[in-house]
C-alpha cells in the first residue's frame, strides 16, 4: 500500500517518486548500453594474436560506450541536482519529467546507430542532435518550478537559479 509520500492531491506521483523513476530509467538506460558491445565470434584454437586483434577491432564501440555513459552520468547529476530544491510535484511536472525520460530512454538506440556507423556523419549528427534535445529538455523543470518560485521555495537564492540556468 503506498504512503501518502507516494502522491500529490492530485493523484499524481510525488517528487520522491518522479526521481526514483528517474533514477530507475536513467540507470536501466546507462545498463542496456554496454548490450551493445558483443564478444567477437571467433573460431575455436583462435591465437592470442588475432583475438587481441578481433577485440581491438570494436574500439568504437568501447569509446562510444564509455561517452554515453558519462554523458547521462552528467545528466543524472544535473537532474538530481534540480529536484534537491523543488519542494513539491503537480501534473505538470509529473509530464515534463515523463519528457526528459523518453529522451533518456532513447540514449541506448542512439549510442547504437553512432557505434555501428561511426563514420557516416548522420550517425554522428543524430547523435549529436538528440543528446542537445536532452540537454534543452532537462532545462523545462527547472524552469518550470523555478518560474514565479511555482515549485521551490520563495526564498531560493536567485543565484542558483541563475547557474543551473546557465
Amino acid at each position: 500500500m503506498a504512503g501518502p509520500e507516494s502522491e500529490t492531491s492530485s493523484g499524481f506521483p510525488s517528487k520522491g517518486r518522479i526521481e526514483t523513476l528517474t533514477d530507475g530509467i536513467f540507470g536501466i538506460a546507462m545498463t542496456i548500453l554496454v548490450l551493445d558491445i558483443r564478444v567477437p565470434m571467433l573460431p575455436k584454437g583462435i591465437s592470442t594474436l588475432d583475438l587481441q586483434h578481433r577485440v581491438l577491432a570494436i574500439w568504437p564501440k568501447f569509446l562510444v560506450y564509455v561517452l554515453s555513459f558519462v554523458i547521462l552520468a552528467i545528466f543524472w547529476v544535473s537532474h538530481s541536482i534540480q529536484f534537491r530544491y523543488v519542494r513539491r510535484a503537480n501534473r505538470n511536472l509529473f509530464w515534463i519529467n515523463i519528457l526528459v525520460l523518453i529522451l533518456i530512454a532513447f540514449i541506448p538506440f542512439s549510442t547504437h546507430l553512432l557505434s555501428e556507423h561511426i563514420e557516416q556523419q548522420f550517425a554522428v549528427a543524430f547523435y549529436g542532435t538528440h543528446l542537445m534535445l536532452i540537454w534543452l529538455a532537462l532545462f523545462l523543470p527547472w524552469y518550470y518550478v523555478t518560474t514565479g518560485a511555482r515549485l521551490v521555495d520563495g526564498d531560493i537564492n536567485p543565484v542558483v537559479v541563475t547557474a543551473v540556468n546557465r
